[in-house]
């Protein structure tokens, strides 16, 4: 399953290592409400057989080489396990049938050609959701093991958590991102979903020091802490605390789940005050300032152009639910054309292009150019521009620094090198 660590620190957080989890392309799992709503039919269900089954793909894409635009056709074959499950009881939507056949998850790939995700067993008690009964009937990559003593609608109601992790800092009983004051305790809470109802843990590693001045720290806090998540639940919780004096603090946390030999860091730090009325003073010495995940700055209020992401990471728009999130940059675009997220628009994003360009646009768009044509157009990296329009017509268009591309209707995307 993929993972992206949301950590709400109240900090920046800095990833030093990452555990090792597999990624699958561009994909980022639903929330369990969002499956409910989307799923035709959701049921729990004992695999009996597992038949292998290919199919012949195709996959189209464009490559421009020295600003010379090429289609390439690239044919492979996929194959897919096909299950027939003995269904023990519908969670939305029941059928009449007892016996069902579901092909194997696949999510999107890169570039373009989906691949399949997870995969079960003979004997494996699932729970599936189905976005349609097709007779293809292709279960959600989000569909999971479930343990024969859980019970299912228990299960769904048992918290997830968004990006895998979630770390807050709270002090009497409220959350506070920095600036907390001095001589009360403050709690830190520290969650992770470990993606199984089996039970299982993680280990945390949590060091505190006080910044005396440029070179030096106080060590406050070393603490290892194991947390454990119950049977039939999804979260483990490790918590920890001190009583602060006023000043600079840095902290460094390094977590690692049970049965796995990687490990993630983080680091950054927070200003402890004497009265909570004192403006933030930002911190010399600690180059990063703590910030919540966005789906949390979104919820408490922040504004939607105002929220942070750390280091390396982009923020974009999800299409589903119009909620925040932090990307790769190098992600960003892709999501983007697949229409999977959009960007917040500023002032300072728009762009006029003319000349050369300009008229390559109106070439691939095969409109009438104007002696002297000008398009608008929002510029969402170094090297690429969207959402260009010219004289009504809603084309897209991409300009980069080798070529200007159009979407077409039909879907195609036609090419053109730059002058």
């Amino acid at each position: 399953m993929k993972t992206r660590l949301l950590v709400a620190f109240g900090i920046i957080l800095i990833i030093i290592s990452a555990v090792n989890y597999t990624a699958y392309g561009l994909w980022e799992p639903e929330t369990t409400e969002r499956l409910l709503e989307q799923s035709e039919t959701v049921f729990v269900g004992t695999i009996t057989s597992v038949n292998v089954l290919e199919f012949e793909r195709s996959n189209t894409y464009d490559v421009v080489e020295n600003g010379v635009s090429r289609i390439i056709i690239e044919n492979y074959t996929q194959t897919l396990d096909e299950y027939t499950v003995s269904i023990e009881e519908f969670l939305k939507n029941p059928q009449e049938s007892h016996t069902i056949t579901m092909l194997e998850a696949t999510v999107g790939g890169v570039p373009g050609r989906s691949v399949s995700i997870g995969g079960f067993e003979l004997g494996d008690r699932v729970l599936f959701y189905v976005p349609k009964i097709d007779g293809t009937n292709q279960y959600s990559p989000e569909s999971f093991k479930i343990p024969k003593h859980c019970d299912a609608k228990s299960v769904l109601e048992k918290p997830r958590i968004d990006g895998v992790n979630d770390f807050r800092m709270m002090q009497d009983g409220t959350i506070i991102q920095n600036n907390f004051t001095a001589n009360k305790k403050i709690q830190f809470v520290f969650d992770k979903d470990l993606r199984t109802l089996n039970g299982s843990g993680f280990s945390v590693d949590v060091a505190i020091s006080k910044i005396i001045d440029k070179k030096n720290r106080q060590p406050i806090l070393q603490e290892s802490i194991h947390a454990e998540s119950k049977q039939c639940e999804w979260v483990a919780t490790a918590k920890w605390d001190f009583v602060p004096t006023a000043g600079e603090y840095t902290m460094w946390m390094s977590d690692a789940e049970d049965g796995y030999s990687g490990r993630s860091t983080y680091s950054g730090g927070f200003s402890v005050i004497e009265n909570t009325s004192i403006k933030t003073q930002l911190n010399p010495y600690v180059s990063d300032t703590l910030v919540t995940s966005p789906l949390q700055q979104f919820k408490s209020g922040i504004p939607l152009d105002k929220i942070q992401c750390k280091d390396n990471l982009q923020l974009v728009i999800k299409t589903r639910d119009s909620s925040p999130a932090c990307v790769k940059s190098g992600n960003k675009a892709k999501l983007i054309e697949r229409k999977w997220a959009t960007v917040i628009i500023h002032e300072s994003d728009q762009v006029k292009i003319t000349g050369d360009d300009a008229w390559t646009i109106c070439g691939a768009l095969r409109i009438p150019c104007p002696s002297n044509p000008v398009f608008s157009g929002t510029k969402l990296d170094d090297n690429i521009i969207v959402k260009i329009s010219g004289n009504g017509d809603p084309y897209e268009v991409r300009l980069n620094q080798t070529s200007v591309c159009v979407m077409l209707p039909s879907e195609e995307t036609e090419c053109h090198g730059r002058h």
